[in-house]
Order: structure tokens, then C-alpha cells, then sequence
């Protein structure tokens, strides 16, 4: 219970179920106590999985996170997401599950579209989406391993890397596109024949 209640902590995605009405100044503060406490790398807080949903939950609701803020903070806000991020490039390689990868792979892709591909990271994150794709899914789109929640999760994540590329108003690359098309055909066959 207490690890599961840390990892929810540390991911920070329970920050959508703020109300985007909610004080920035508060959740600006929380994300610098964070930041204070967990400066340097510590093996607990920065889990590779852990720290790209940190990544993707600070720079999804940026309304709250960085909107209104001082420089002070934003220095800091965006020396800590590069400091993370580096971490990921630097470990996703050893990171042992598919799953850990594509959300490794969408929060590099996410810090791109941010921070205009500074360190090339749209590209590394992009180039490391087609090898996820090529190992993970047959000919025809389906996820090699047959199991219909990894088809989920990956449908998921494609389609949030395809808004984010919206948002960005940035040309959605067609390997993002064909993939969102062959797991959603997946999807709708699979849902046909349990039906």
C-alpha cells in the first residue's frame, strides 16, 4: 500500500483530477517542493516509469504548472524537465518492459513538442516510436504479444502523441497516424467478435 501511494505521489498524475480552476501559485509550489527534495537522482523518485509520467503530467496541465509563474521558477521547472528527460534518453534503453518504453518514448516526444525540439529530442523520441513499433506489432498492426490490454495501452498512447502534435500545430508524422489506424481497426475487430 505504501509503495503504491508513493508511486501515485511521485507520477504526479493525479494533478488531472485538479480542477483547472485550482491555484497555480499552490500547484506551482507543490512542483518546487518536489523539485527542492528531489534535485539530485534518487533511485526511489526517479524510476523510469515514474519520472515520464511526471514529465507528461507537469507539461500537460501547463496551465497550472508553469502559466503565471516567476522566471525563478521557470528556470527551475525547465532545468528539472531537461534534467528528467536526460535521464530517460540516457536509460530507456535498459528499461525492461515495452510498456515503461512507449510512456519513456511519448514523455521525450511531449518534452520536443515543448520546448521546440531543443536536444533533438522530437527526433530521438520519434526515431525510438518506430523501433517500439517494428518489435511491438505484427504486419497488420496488432500487438504481437495478443493481449487486447496492451492493445489499449498502446491506442492510448498513440492517440496522445497524435493530439500533442495537434496542440503543437505540428505536422502529425504518418507512421503516428497508420499506427492510431491498425490498433483502432484491431481495437474494433476485437470488439465486434466479443460482441
Amino acid at each position: 500500500l505504501f509503495r503504491s501511494n508513493f508511486r501515485k505521489l511521485n507520477n504526479f498524475y493525479w494533478f488531472f483530477s485538479l480542477d483547472l480552476k485550482s491555484s497555480k501559485k499552490n500547484t506551482q509550489k507543490i512542483i518546487s517542493d518536489w523539485i527542492r527534495k528531489n534535485l539530485r537522482y534518487n533511485s526511489r523518485t526517479w524510476e523510469f516509469d515514474l519520472t515520464a509520467k511526471r514529465i507528461i503530467a507537469w507539461l500537460s496541465i501547463h496551465n497550472l504548472t508553469i502559466e503565471e509563474s516567476d522566471k525563478d521558477y521557470q528556470y527551475e521547472f525547465n532545468r528539472m524537465v531537461q534534467k528528467q528527460t536526460n535521464h530517460l534518453v540516457k536509460e530507456i534503453n535498459k528499461s525492461e518492459t515495452v510498456d515503461d518504453k512507449m510512456i519513456g518514448c511519448a514523455a521525450i516526444i511531449l518534452v520536443g513538442l515543448c520546448y521546440k525540439d531543443e536536444k533533438n529530442y522530437l527526433s530521438f523520441g520519434l526515431n525510438l516510436l518506430k523501433k517500439i513499433s517494428n518489435l511491438s506489432f505484427d504486419s497488420q498492426g496488432f500487438p504481437n504479444s495478443r493481449n487486447i490490454k496492451q492493445l489499449t495501452f498502446y491506442l492510448k498512447y498513440f492517440i496522445l502523441i497524435r493530439e500533442w502534435f495537434k496542440e503543437a500545430q505540428i505536422e502529425i508524422p504518418e507512421h503516428v497516424n497508420e499506427n492510431i489506424y491498425y490498433l483502432g481497426k484491431s481495437y474494433s475487430f476485437l470488439w465486434q467478435n466479443i460482441e
